[in-house]
This record gives structure tokens, C-alpha cells and sequence, in this order.
């Protein structure tokens, strides 16, 4: 009998084989459950964990040959203490330290077992929910398809593990619900599908759309296969810019009339008639408590808009940009210092079209409420771009401030004593800057008209010209007869 156990017990070495790869710890519960199992099951001994396998009893009555009942010891209960002790140390070897402290009273197989479930039943639970939700919120964004599908099958094979893992048909959801915009052609091919695709014919196919779109982004700009540039803020954000539009409407047009807004000499909607501020040419505030009223640098939106076609006849505005990782300008002329980029790199946008960078440098933008510029570093020079963008993030960093987005207008202020270095408008669901590159010093020396003293005596809401004379000269406003 002594000889049947030790064979035994060398059998039950050799199918238990090495102990898992995977030690247990805290988070992998579900998947050191999923290698422990097996080998136990193989070797009919995972009776001994759940306790099905009780132990025998120690001793046994055996006949003597005089007829008397004599008590000896149970060969059956030798190979079970021997079957559960390897099962045991099998356990313990596949054990964390920080998990093997939590079971280190155990004696016998199902006893540490029943610590070590219920250790993670609740953890596990908790995990396989976790999982679940990984699974249904995880975004490509800038990895590549390799890696995301890579990510999102190794979240499955965990569930899997549980029993809890989705059918092949409701992971490929999964992975399209978390592909980008670029992959719309592959989203609505798969579902557009009368049959089923299989894994490995999905997992084709995006490999085959994801270097169909790099070899795109290497095409150059101008032949056809996209737009470039920066349309995508005149189309995607906000409604955008449109050749040859005029000042907006400011209220709904009704039978030819213009109703339920205010405007330059209009009416309110109770009909009572609203004098408009003669600096800005807004209702609801006199030229007294205009917010341009000290601002020297500014012009009325026809002036504006009539000195911008006059003098360029392109769009020079800066656009603020939350999306641009990087500012962005076609005009050379933009920047006070530049250098020759000699780098590989383009610039994408939305669309995917790839735009070559001509230079980098610095460029500045006068705030003349409070005497700062805004400076903005590692301007890039694209010279097919079709605006010029300021990257809200780096034009916060580098200026050590904030922006404010109204519906109607924005702020910039800075990030310390919460002042406003600059202010604008919205315009057309776009947020350009208002200040002009030059300086007002700078504006009369190129000889820009200053204002006459009748233009001061209409911003200043009409007072009598003595008090005229006495800001200007008290101010040190600019001004060409006081």
C-alpha cells in the first residue's frame, strides 16, 4: 500500500507540472483563477479546494487472526494528506507576497482556498464591472490601430476568463464604437453587412483603412485630395466665415423688417426708439460708459472691415483655436523673429491633409488696455494655411493666463491678479483677436490719422469742449487740434 501512494503522489507531481506564470496579487484575480483551475481539474484533484474530497479518517479496524478488532493506520488518508499538501504548496507557490500573508494559517488545500476566494469575491465582482465599463468607453485617439485593438482584446480576454466575456459580434461593436472619425468608412461597411464578419477579417480591414489614411496624410497639399488649411474652423466651429458676408443680422427679419434685436439706430421690441453709443454704434449704453471709450486703437466694424479688404484684401485676424495644438499663420510678415524649418513634420487637419511647414518663429500682439503684449512662441508658417490660428493652450501657458468664452464675446486675463489684458468679440461663431501686430506708437509713425477733437467730443458723449480739451490734455490723448 505504501508503494501504490508514493506512486501516486508522483503522478500527482507530474500533472500539476510547474507552478503558473501569473502569481496572484490584487488585480488579477479573475485571471490566476483562470491558470490555477485547469491543472487541478487534469489531475482530478480540484475535489481537494472545494472540500467534495473530505478527508478520510486516520485509522482503520482490521481483523487480527485471533479474531480480535485491532486499530492500525489508513493508507487512504496517507495519499490524501500527501495529494493535499501538494496542492497546497501548489497554491502558495502561485502566490503574491502581499496575497500569501493572508493565507499563511491555512493546513489544508480548501482552507486556503476559502481565504483566497473569499478574499476577492467582492474584488472580483467589482473587477469584472470594471472591465465592462474599459470595454465600452475606450477611445482609439492617437494609437494606433495595432495597439487599440490590441488593448481592447486583452480587456476581453479578461472577461472571457470570467465567463463573462462578449460574443465575437458584440466586441467588434465595441471596437468600432471607439474608433474615430476617420474609420466612419469601415463603421458603416461592417454595419451595412447582411452577414457576420469574423475577427480576423475585421481586424484585416482595419489595418488595410489605417494605412489607406497614412498614405493620404503623406499626399501633398494641392492634388485633389483634400481641402487644406484651416477651413475646418469656417465649417466645423460655429458656422464659420463666409466670402462677402456683411455685418450680421441682429435680430429675426420679419416681412422685410428687422425685429427683436437691437442695432444702430433701431428700435427695441417695445417699440420705443434706443439711442445707439456713438463710439461702438451699440444700444443699451451711452458713449459715457463705453467699454472703447479710452481704447485708441479701436475702429467701428465698417471701418474695420474696410481698412482689413482695403489694405490686404485677405483675412488677417488671429482665431482662437482650443483644438490647435500649435499657432499657426500663412503671413511671414507675422513674425518678428523667424527661422527656416528644415524638419519633416506637417501640420493635419481634420480632414487629414498634411501641410508643409516653411518657417518657425515669434509673433506679438499689443494689448492696449494695459500696455502688455500677448506673446505667442513656435508660430509655425504654413504657407497653404487659410487662417491664422492661436492654440488657446499655448497662449495661456506662455502668457501665464486664462481665457473666458461668453456666447457674445471673450477675455483674456491674466492668471495672478485676474486683470483683462485683452477683450473681443465673437463674430460668425469665431473668436478672433481684436488688437492689430503694431503698436499704437507704431501706427503714428506710419502716419495713421489721429482723432480731431470733434471726434473726442462725440466719444465722450457730447460735453461742452472745454471739458473736451481738458481730458485730452489730462489723458495725453492723441489728437490734432485741442
Amino acid at each position: 500500500m505504501a508503494l501504490s501512494s508514493t506512486s501516486t503522489s508522483s503522478t500527482t507531481s507530474s500533472l500539476l507540472g510547474q507552478s503558473v506564470s501569473e502569481k496572484l496579487t490584487r488585480d488579477n484575480f479573475l485571471f490566476w483563477k483562470a491558470q490555477i483551475l485547469p491543472p487541478l481539474r487534469g489531475a482530478q484533484l480540484d475535489g481537494l479546494l472545494d472540500g467534495s474530497r473530505a478527508a478520510p479518517t486516520k485509522t482503520i479496524d482490521v481483523e487480527a487472526a485471533d479474531k480480535s478488532i485491532k486499530k492500525v493506520d489508513n493508507p487512504e488518508y496517507a495519499l490524501w494528506v500527501a495529494q493535499d499538501q501538494q496542492v497546497l504548496g501548489y497554491l502558495l507557490n502561485s502566490l503574491s507576497k502581499d496575497v500569501l500573508i493572508q493565507v499563511l494559517e491555512a493546513k489544508t488545500a480548501a482552507q486556503a482556498w476559502a481565504a483566497i476566494t473569499s478574499l476577492f469575491s467582492a474584488h472580483s465582482k467589482a473587477r469584472v464591472t470594471n472591465l465592462k465599463m474599459l470595454l465600452s468607453t475606450t477611445r482609439k485617439g492617437g494609437m494606433t490601430a495595432a495597439a487599440y485593438y490590441a488593448k481592447m482584446k486583452t480587456i476581453r480576454d479578461e472577461l472571457v476568463a470570467t465567463g463573462k466575456g462578449p460574443d465575437d459580434e458584440e466586441f467588434i461593436s465595441f471596437v468600432l464604437n471607439g474608433l474615430n472619425f476617420d474609420y466612419n468608412s469601415l463603421v458603416s461597411s461592417v454595419l451595412g453587412r447582411s452577414g457576420t464578419i469574423t475577427i480576423n477579417d475585421f481586424y484585416a480591414e482595419l489595418l488595410s483603412l489605417e494605412m489607406r489614411l497614412a498614405m493620404l496624410k503623406e499626399t501633398p497639399d494641392g492634388e485633389g485630395q483634400f481641402q487644406s488649411s484651416v477651413n475646418a474652423a469656417s465649417r466645423g466651429r460655429g458656422g464659420g466665415y463666409r466670402g462677402g458676408r456683411g455685418l450680421p443680422n441682429r435680430g429675426r427679419t420679419i416681412g422685410g423688417r428687422v425685429s427683436g434685436g437691437r442695432g444702430p439706430g433701431g428700435r427695441t421690441g417695445g417699440g420705443k426708439k434706443k439711442e445707439s453709443c456713438q463710439i461702438c454704434g451699440k444700444g443699451g449704453h451711452e458713449a459715457l460708459r463705453c467699454w472703447y471709450r479710452w481704447d485708441e486703437s479701436y475702429q467701428a466694424e465698417d471701418e474695420k472691415s474696410a481698412n482689413a479688404v482695403a489694405s490686404y484684401g485677405v483675412d488677417t485676424n488671429w482665431y482662437t483655436d482650443s483644438g490647435a495644438t500649435d499657432h499657426v499663420t500663412s503671413e511671414l510678415e507675422k513674425l518678428t523673429t523667424r527661422d527656416k524649418y528644415h524638419g519633416q513634420d506637417k501640420v493635419h487637419t481634420a480632414s487629414g491633409s498634411g501641410m508643409i511647414i516653411s518657417h518657425v518663429g515669434n509673433a506679438s500682439i499689443h494689448t492696449p488696455m494695459h500696455n502688455r503684449d500677448l506673446i505667442l512662441k513656435d508660430v509655425l508658417c504654413v504657407p497653404s494655411a487659410h487662417k491664422n490660428l492661436v492654440s488657446v493652450h499655448r497662449l495661456a501657458k506662455d502668457n501665464k493666463a486664462f481665457l473666458e468664452f461668453h456666447p457674445s464675446f471673450f477675455l483674456i486675463k491674466d492668471q495672478v491678479s485676474k486683470r483683462v489684458i485683452l477683450h473681443g468679440r465673437c463674430e460668425g461663431g469665431l473668436y478672433p483677436l481684436p488688437a492689430p501686430n503694431i503698436k499704437a506708437h507704431d501706427k503714428l509713425i506710419l502716419g495713421v490719422q489721429r482723432p480731431s477733437s470733434e471726434v473726442w467730443h462725440s466719444r465722450l458723449g457730447h460735453p461742452a469742449f472745454p471739458i473736451v480739451r481738458h481730458i485730452v490734455k489730462s489723458r495725453n490723448l492723441p489728437c490734432l487740434a485741442v
